[in-house]
């Protein structure tokens, strides 16, 4: 089984723009159409592809059990997020995994994005670049001050049926 977390392709395209130091509109363009498109993260080549056909992959990726998990639901309610994290986790693995209210609080603390931010300070990240540290914002709807309405029309367009199908749009 798996567990994938989805998040607002907006949002994402203003986290690729800081961390590949890119144009915005370069950002978009192969974030909508480069199906082939590569990054090197210390040495090593990762395929990036579209947003479109990540999310596509992994929603027909259904012969395993799975949890699909908004980014936006993990910042807004992340004590249910661990639960059903946690009921998933026993579900598919037969386990008996017990959490109390204690142990959820300390799992919110210590996966915060301010704990991580921190962590990141201190000891560096491998997966940050020379243009942006990985633990950059975390926010949610910060395209909403930083795309242009051409801009945030193009995405839609191409990305609706997804971007419904996750109340997006």
């Amino acid at each position: 089984g798996y567990i994938y977390i989805v998040r607002d392709p907006r949002d994402i395209i203003v986290s690729l723009k800081n961390f590949s130091g890119k144009e915005i509109d370069k950002t978009i363009d192969e974030f909508l159409f480069s199906k082939s498109l590569m990054i090197s993260t210390n040495g090593a080549q990762e395929l990036l592809s579209t947003w479109e056909l990540n999310v596509q992959s992994w929603l027909n990726y259904n012969s395993v059990p799975r949890l699909i998990i908004k980014y936006e639901d993990l910042k807004l309610n992340p004590k249910e997020t661990i639960i059903n994290i946690k009921e998933f986790l026993n579900k598919i693995h037969r386990l008996n995994i017990n959490l109390s209210d204690q142990d959820i609080d300390t799992i919110i603390e210590n996966t915060n994005f301010n704990n991580l931010k921190k962590l990141e300070d201190i000891y560096g990240f491998d997966e940050a670049t020379k243009y942006s540290k990985f633990f950059r914002s975390g926010k949610s709807n910060q395209w909403k001050d930083l795309l242009s309405n051409t801009q945030v029309k193009l995405i839609e367009k191409n990305l609706k049926l997804l971007m419904r199908y996750f109340n997006y749009i």
